[in-house]
């Protein structure tokens, strides 16, 4: 398959409607068989993530079985041309199967009307004369899929990418390109706080992408209280309780580097604190109020999470506080010291990795692929993470799949776990 391309960027990622619902692989070394359901998430108001976690023996296929769902959605079959397997097929909640299996000397790949034969020896067509069929086969997937958002990461992936930094080294050319795709890496360097700074500044821009509940349509209010002169305005006491709160919100906004809207707050302080309006005025205010409330709520949502992964890596970190800055995306401090992110130890880093994937996440269709997240963890630290992962993506409902070895990840999502075992094909 031609993988050397991104596939499309959509303006809806984030509102996809479409799930990762089931992955199955025969023959899988040759001998085993998995079934793995993959739980969906609920968007709405209440958004909440879905968690599986997968667990077995070393050997079992663990690490395999991500890596290729990850192949799978991306279309790069390198890992099915290494890897000795029967068949494998990923299936949509929209029913559709994306399916692969191993023939002599070729792969057979299927999805909906097509089918085609890619070479085992290389990328691409095993036909060259078929190579437009693989391209039309690759754009029809990927318009099928265009609103999924998934990120795998890999065991070890954040620790080369911290020794990118630190040693002068260099990444394989397709993790590299991954990385910088994912916004990971960028050409004056890797940086996490980019990615941070990215998320203030395009959820504010359109907060329904990442959060269940969005910023209420106020000119829709507006034209239904004009239509019903006869409800009354807010009054003086609710005006003033409104305007206080909105105040009190662009203070945070503010220290986050959220944008507020521009209002005199002591003008029009002055004005509701008057003993008396006409009921002319207080619709006037009220409405304007409305306004103003609406907009502080969406950028309240954004705030809301920035704030939770303040407070989540202050919960894990002992000698070092993180704080969102609207300049450089986030700030690392140790005492009066402004720390570099690539400082931190490898369990810290990896932690914030981590952390900064769940607090990017959009609001549905994002998957979360983590190979072995307890990597460099205490122990202590291994029994919160997927409480807190789940606390970062607040009020979004992302799919998280993680493979692990440390019966600790697991200590609260018990049900959520779901074992590979040696059973033959």
């Amino acid at each position: 398959m031609v993988n050397d391309k991104r596939p499309p960027d959509s303006e809806s990622q984030g509102h996809s409607d479409v799930q990762l619902s089931e992955l199955v692989v025969h023959g899988l070394f040759g001998k085993y068989t998995h079934k793995i359901p993959l739980p969906t998430s609920s968007p709405g108001d209440d958004s909440f993530p879905s968690v599986l976690i997968l667990y077995g023996p070393n050997g079992i296929g663990k690490t395999t079985v991500l890596k290729m769902l990850n192949g799978l959605i991306r279309l790069d079959f390198d890992i099915f041309r290494r890897i000795p397997f029967d068949t494998c097929h990923l299936e949509f909640t929209t029913g559709d199967r994306l399916f692969v299996r191993r023939a002599e000397g070729a792969l057979v790949v299927s999805f909906g009307k097509h089918e085609v034969l890619l070479s085992l020896k290389g990328r691409g067509a095993f036909d060259p004369n078929k190579r437009q069929m693989v391209e039309v086969f690759r754009a029809d997937f990927h318009q099928s899929i265009e609103n999924i958002s998934f990120e795998f990461f890999e065991a070890e992936r954040a620790h080369r990418f911290k020794w990118e930094s630190t040693e002068g080294g260099r990444l394989d050319e397709r993790v590299t390109r991954e990385l910088i795709e994912q916004g990971y890496l960028w050409p004056e360097g890797p940086s996490l706080a980019h990615k941070v700074r990215d998320f203030v500044r395009e959820a504010q821009l359109n907060s329904q992408a990442f959060f269940g509940s969005g910023e209420p349509d106020v000119f829709s209010k507006m034209i239904e209280d004009l239509a019903q002169p006869e409800e009354s305005p807010k009054s003086l006491v609710e005006i003033r309780e409104a305007v206080e709160r909105v105040h009190v919100q662009d203070r945070v906004s503010s220290r986050l580097g959220l944008r507020s809207d521009r209002w005199d707050y002591d003008r029009l302080t002055k004005i509701i604190n008057r003993d008396q309006l006409d009921s002319h005025a207080l619709t006037v205010l009220s409405t304007y109020v409305d306004f103003l409330t609406s907009r502080s709520q969406a950028r309240e949502l954004v705030a809301e999470r920035l704030i939770t992964f303040e407070n989540v890596m202050s919960e894990f970190l002992l000698d070092k506080r993180v704080r969102v800055s609207g300049k450089r995306g986030f700030e690392i401090w140790s005492g009066d010291s402004l720390l570099n992110e690539t400082q931190l130890s490898s369990g810290e880093f990896q932690l914030l990795y981590l952390m900064v994937a769940a607090l990017t996440t959009r609001r549905t269709g994002t998957v979360l692929a983590i190979d072995e997240p307890e990597i460099s963890m205490h122990i202590s630290w291994q029994r919160k993470l997927v409480r807190n992962l789940i606390k970062c993506a607040s009020r979004a409902a992302p799919q998280i799949v993680l493979a692990t070895h440390s019966p600790e990840v697991a200590t609260e999502f018990s049900g959520n776990m779901v074992e590979l075992s040696p059973t033959l094909t």
